[in-house]
């Protein structure tokens, strides 16, 4: 299914273990690399989808001189978003806190753009999902204070404790992927 790519060396531009976990799981061969201050910002004019798939595009264009012809460079960003406001990447413990207390018991979207980049083509797309979080509990707190912050695009995704009490909403009711 994807003989296709075997024909690259891919490269994924993240730190992120699940996307790691991702492309280990399809048994596709890459390696990791990062560029350090690559600028996330984004004009307030950009709404939900867009700005994670313009935030990975901009970091493949980062990469981009550096690339050979033999390069598939897979980019990507994360954000949540509810009510029209984005929640990205929290800064301290109290923006953890505030954040969690805010998504606490909403229904709010989780997404994630995507970018593939060859010297001779560039798609992005986004794909989401709607999330629900229980009410905060003194084990999430007890997390935050453990430092649990800092791991992840929203407090809530870190893997291995009690900060993953998070509820998937059926796909059924979210939107799917976009083509």
């Amino acid at each position: 299914m994807l003989s296709h790519i075997q024909k690259y060396d891919i490269l994924l531009a993240s730190n992120s273990p699940r996307r790691r976990e991702l492309l280990s799981g399809l048994g596709i061969e890459y390696q990791v690399t990062a560029l350090p201050n690559i600028d996330e910002s984004y004009a307030e004019t950009l709404q939900g989808e867009e700005i994670p798939q313009y935030i990975a595009t901009v970091k493949a264009e980062a990469y981009k001189p550096e690339m050979s012809d033999k390069t598939l460079l897979i980019t990507a960003d994360t954000i949540v978003w509810l009510n029209g406001k984005v929640f990205g990447k929290p800064k301290d413990k109290d923006d953890a806190k505030n954040m969690l207390r805010t998504l606490s018991g909403n229904i709010h979207t989780v997404i994630t753009g995507v970018c593939i980049t060859t010297q001779e083509k560039q798609i992005s797309f986004s794909y989401f999902d709607l999330m629900s979080i229980p009410v905060i509990t003194t084990s999430v707190q007890r997390d935050l204070r453990a430092g649990a912050h800092h791991r992840h695009v929203v407090p809530f995704c870190v893997t291995g404790n009690s900060l993953l009490r998070q509820k998937r909403i059926p796909h059924d009711l979210s939107y799917g992927i976009l083509e």
